[in-house]
């Protein structure tokens, strides 16, 4: 069953779901079994460097072990100055507010990493949030909020996106656009000979 969302927005909140978009919903997905003479599927695992212990998918995924291989109860995650990182909560604990946005300039420059369709059986609410989401876009603007499935240090943004009467949420991060700069070519320098091939094409 998919998590519920709470949006906060105005006098109003939405409880919303989010349906992951991908090439697998649109077109449909092939995979590959590899199973045994007993039909039993084979599944990939890891081995411990000793090769003394297999650790299936996500073994580890929310737990942590020291230099030792004994297991860490409780951790507190530093950069490299071993200054505190700041975990960012689950949207999922509390109210998410829609009062922050974006221009669509900026938008340009985000990096996205996956889409969802915004589903809410409060049909009036979720009307009401997309032609407002709509007004805002005419002003060339999008609503942003963080986004976190879980709590976790690593910073996204999620940008709301109306199209067909149906809101969008996309998930990434923005990229920081870098300028380059221009290179000037002295010709001076170069043999008239050289130049000219370079120069030289031919026309059809």
């Amino acid at each position: 069953m998919p998590r519920v969302l709470t949006l906060h927005f105005k006098d109003m909140e939405i409880l919303v779901t989010l349906k992951v978009v991908s090439r697998e919903t649109l077109y449909g997905k092939g995979s590959v079994e590899k199973r045994g003479e007993g039909e039993e599927v084979y599944k990939n695992a890891l081995l411990t460097r000793d090769g003394a212990h297999i650790l299936p998918s996500k073994a580890l995924s929310s737990h942590y072990v020291d230099p030792e291989g004994n297991y860490v109860a409780d951790t507190l995650l530093v950069d490299v100055d071993e200054k505190a990182i700041p975990v960012i909560r689950s949207m999922f604990k509390e109210p998410v507010n829609l009062s922050k946005a974006i221009s669509l300039e900026d938008y340009f420059s985000f990096q996205v990493e996956r889409t969802y369709i915004v589903n809410s059986v409060q049909e009036e609410e979720i009307h009401r949030l997309y032609r407002a989401c709509e007004n805002l876009l005419e002003q060339k603007k999008l609503y942003r909020f963080a986004y976190a499935y879980y709590d976790t240090t690593t910073r996204r943004d999620v940008i709301l996106i109306p199209k067909d009467e149906q809101l969008f949420a996309v998930v990434g991060e923005f990229a920081e656009l870098i300028l380059l700069k221009s290179t000037q070519i002295l010709y001076s320098d170069i043999e008239e000979e050289e130049l000219e091939e370079e120069l030289a094409f031919e026309i059809w």
